[in-house]
């Protein structure tokens, strides 16, 4: 919680209203101009690159170390040349020998050609010991005492003796802040994508697919760019009163809140109640997310807000209009039903800072299983360019366009809904699209396919998230949270 306090002076200026320049003084002052520039620095990563045998194994004619090797050389490209890269392999001496594990590169700064020609060396031959592999890079980037990154690389499951499940959840305990991004290359078997997808979501990290080269490049593009987010200094009051919203208007709304009273409604309950980042005004609700203290699925998560009110007994929509500050690459809008963290479905909109800027993303997540253990995770998701017609526009070499998506953070046009019908619950993001290019201004419904439940959490949550431990604070302006159950 130390880093959380730290900067409290600015957060109590920023719920109080005061303007930022009023607080930066203070706060450069007790900030040394190396720590700045430490601050803006990438972190460490080290890449843990699967060489067992079956990465002899084909795609489109061609050896999937081949691709490995031509994407990974492409990537290092496109990296910054002071970037502190390391690479670990494992099953590339030795056959059937799970301790054949090598650092054929420590992670440092200017360290890319280091990595280039160390990769084009690598011959596949033995097992899959993933797990002891990824130990051995978060060993490398000094995990206990600084930031580290892992990226790993594996065409299939551990078939060695350890659990990745238990080395990533022990990476993460014993870790200042250790994360791990998994790319799973070629692998179809859902048992194996289960296990590489828990290493990744035990460390706060994601778990992409790839199944061919193309993909492989997009998948590692996304991962290393991950972590390049440095602190804003954006000002972070409030949009400018926009034109009314034009949002879908709920017909005798079961209930609804605009949040205009001086206090907190007496219907809404905050688990993990933290003042400090939370202020009503005359017009909406502020929520400022921290950090690893506002992902949604721990327990301790601060300012979680329940309403505590009956829902309707048949299907339904929940709704919150909001504008968003998305500076952090992981900030998380949400709406959803809890019972605790292991047992909640939500809809929620990531705005995910990838190679071609920020990309929002609607999601769908359920988790169901035991109060005090591992719950299963259900997560369906939209990414909105390509539901847009806009999904070739990175491949093209640009980056997003920023006013699309500054547009629906905070065009005050943007409405997220967890949608009930029947069994089905499923997450859809309603916004104005402006005009862009050739394409004219449109109103879209975007909607993520719908997961299937016998029975859901009943109370209805609200959240401004972040998915992942980052760099800054994600603003969530509240203007209404409504509910509709006639159609």
């Amino acid at each position: 919680m130390a880093e959380f306090f730290k900067n409290a002076l600015l957060r109590s200026a920023l719920l109080a209203g005061l303007p930022l320049s009023m607080m930066s003084a203070p706060v450069v002052a007790q900030t040394s101009i190396g720590d700045q520039a430490k601050a803006s620095q990438s972190p460490a990563k080290v890449i843990v690159l699967d060489a067992s045998g079956s990465m002899w194994g084909k795609i489109d004619g061609k050896a999937k170390i081949q691709i490995a090797r031509d994407v990974v050389s492409d990537l290092l490209g496109q990296l910054d040349p002071s970037s502190s890269l390391g690479l670990v392999a494992y099953g590339h001496r030795v056959k059937g020998d799970c301790n054949d594990i090598e650092t054929l590169v420590s992670p440092a700064p200017g360290s890319l050609d280091a990595v280039r020609g160390a990769v084009r060396s690598i011959s596949p031959k033995g097992k899959t010991p993933l797990s002891a592999a990824v130990k051995e890079a978060a060993r490398q980037l000094r995990h206990t005492e600084e930031a580290a990154t892992v990226i790993l690389v594996s065409d299939g499951k551990e078939t060695c003796n350890l659990d990745p499940c238990a080395v990533a959840s022990q990476l993460e305990a014993d870790g200042v802040n250790f994360t791990a991004h998994v790319v799973g290359f070629d692998v179809a078997a859902p048992e194996d994508i289960a296990q590489l997808q828990c290493m990744a979501d035990q460390t706060g990290g994601r778990y992409l697919s790839a199944s061919n080269a193309q993909e492989l490049a997009g998948a590692l593009e996304e991962v290393s760019q991950i972590d390049e987010i440095a602190p804003s200094d954006d000002d972070f009051a409030p949009p400018e009163p926009s034109e009314p919203s034009g949002l879908p208007e709920p017909a005798k709304a079961f209930f609804e809140d605009h949040f205009d009273a001086p206090d907190l409604a007496a219907h809404w309950k905050v688990l993990q109640d933290a003042p400090i980042l939370r202020k009503l005004t005359d017009s909406n609700l502020i929520l400022a997310a921290v950090s690893e203290h506002h992902w949604f699925e721990e327990d301790k998560a601060l300012n979680r807000m329940l309403l505590e009110q009956d829902l309707p007994s048949g299907d339904f929509d929940l709704s919150i209009d909001f504008t968003l500050k998305a500076q952090t690459g992981r900030d998380e809008p949400l709406i959803g039903l809890y019972s605790d963290q292991n047992n909640q479905v939500t809809a929620s909109l990531l705005f995910e800072r990838t190679g071609c800027g920020l990309r929002p993303v609607v999601m769908l997540t359920n988790l169901s299983g035991p109060k005090d253990g591992k719950p299963q995770r259900v997560e369906f998701r939209k990414d909105v360019f390509e539901a847009i017609d806009m999904r070739g526009f990175c491949d093209r070499g640009a980056t997003h366009p920023a006013e699309i998506v500054e547009a629906i953070a905070q065009g005050g046009q943007t409405s997220l809904t967890l949608q009930k019908r029947g069994r089905d619950y499923s997450a859809r993001l309603d916004t104005l699209i402006p005009a862009y290019k050739d394409k004219p201004e449109e109103r879209v419904s975007i909607s993520t396919e719908p997961v299937t439940l016998l029975r859901a959490p009943a109370t209805l949550q609200v959240m401004s998230a972040q998915r992942a431990p980052s760099e800054g604070e994600s603003i969530l302006f509240v203007d209404r949270v409504h509910i509709r159950d006639q159609f």
